[in-house]
């Protein structure tokens, strides 16, 4: 449109400059020249001089108009010079602003805001916010945003024989290692608002105390040891705390009397999650339990679940039995394989340490007593 209006401009200034010659009468013309040469000449006599300026004063104020126009910088020919060269210009510029798009439609540049666009859901609620949603709160302007407060989570040791790390160790008793392991498993999964309860004797009397103190502080209880059905606790939750046991005795090797319940304390839900004594019970229980109950009280995803083929043979359970296992993959198969932690008969506190993953095996049958080169179920932890 630019290019157009600039035509029409060049335009006109011809017509313009053609109707200025006709109008300019020829005697202008020669009045000049003479002028010219006269005054051009060194020679040139006082009366000469006279009958110039004489000549000079006899011009009509429409001659003296012309000739100031044609020395005047923006007269008519400089003015089409200058409008020429302004017509040029805007074709060489054209011309590079079409050569520079089709250079950035080869790069494949973002419009600006493409990125996020304006009144798009960028974080979706209860996300759990690390470092990319940071980034992303940052860069929509986002100082502040409304947060799901932490459920609070407290440990708790029970049994006569259990010592803290921090005392001698007396005769017959045993470290606490299973309330060190699980909090920094909590604390690894991102669970840092905790509460260490220590340990209580087995007795009913400090049972119900230090329950009572816990429930007061946090949302959900773990208690370590004391957990199967011949135990104190279980009686002690139903009658003592009118609480309502959701599973027991879970059909699975290690974590048998792993138990989940629920009660009313003060008005407000609580959750209580029982774990076996034994170490290995301990952790395998956390991993298959406890943290997909916490993560759905955050509202986080579950633990996947991915097929694995078993490298080694492995001695079957009358229970399905859960087991410490490595798992890897190559570039030629398309699924995992996992290898044992010298654990192909049983599970010991060892077994863990490096393993990435639970294997699911099956249940032993009059059939098949051990499981080899199969696919079962894996659950990666790391």
């Amino acid at each position: 449109m630019e290019i157009k209006y600039v035509k029409r401009l060049i335009k006109e200034e011809e017509e313009n400059n053609e109707k200025i010659n006709q109008a300019t009468p020829s005697s202008s013309k020669e009045t000049t020249i003479k002028e010219t040469t006269i005054s051009s000449s060194n020679n040139t006599d006082q009366a000469e001089k006279d009958e110039i300026k004489s000549h000079k004063k006899s011009y009509t104020d429409k001659e003296k108009k012309d000739m100031n126009k044609e020395k005047s910088p923006l007269a008519p020919g400089k003015m089409m010079e200058m409008v020429r060269s302004l017509y040029s210009w805007m074709l060489r510029v054209k011309s590079l602003l079409a050569r520079n798009h089709l250079r950035l439609r080869h790069l494949k540049l973002r419009d600006i805001g493409s990125d996020i666009p304006k009144e798009k859901l960028t974080i979706h609620p209860y996300t759990r916010i690390g470092p990319a949603e940071l980034g992303l709160l940052a860069a929509t302007g986002r100082r502040e945003v409304r947060v799901v407060k932490p459920v609070s989570i407290g440990i708790l040791s029970i049994g006569d024989l259990l010592e803290e790390l921090t005392e001698p160790l007396r005769s017959g008793y045993v470290y606490d290692s299973n309330r060190i392991s699980l909090i920094a498993l909590l604390k690894d999964q991102g669970f840092n608002s905790i509460v260490d309860f220590g340990i209580v004797t087995d007795d009913i009397l400090p049972i119900k105390m230090k329950i009572k103190d816990a429930l007061k502080q946090v949302v959900v209880l773990v208690t370590i040891g004391c957990s199967n059905d011949n135990d104190l606790l279980k009686p002690i939750l139903k009658n003592d705390f009118d609480a309502t046991i959701h599973f027991g005795n879970v059909f699975l090797k290690p974590g048998k009397s792993t138990t989940f319940a629920t009660c009313m304390f003060d008005d407000k839900l609580k959750y209580l999650v029982c774990l076996p004594k034994n170490p290995v019970s301990t952790s395998v229980s956390a991993h298959l339990f406890l943290l997909p109950i916490l993560k759905k009280l955050h509202r986080i995803g579950t633990p996947c679940q991915i097929p694995a083929r078993i490298h080694d043979r492995y001695v079957l359970h009358s229970r399905p039995r859960a087991v410490w296992v490595t798992l890897k993959w190559n570039e030629e198969d398309n699924f995992a394989t996992a290898f044992s932690r010298k654990n192909l008969d049983s599970d010991k506190s060892l077994s863990s340490q490096a393993a990435n993953a639970l294997l699911l095996l099956p249940p032993q049958t009059e059939d098949q007593k051990v499981m080899c080169e199969s696919f079962v179920s894996a659950y990666p932890i790391k």
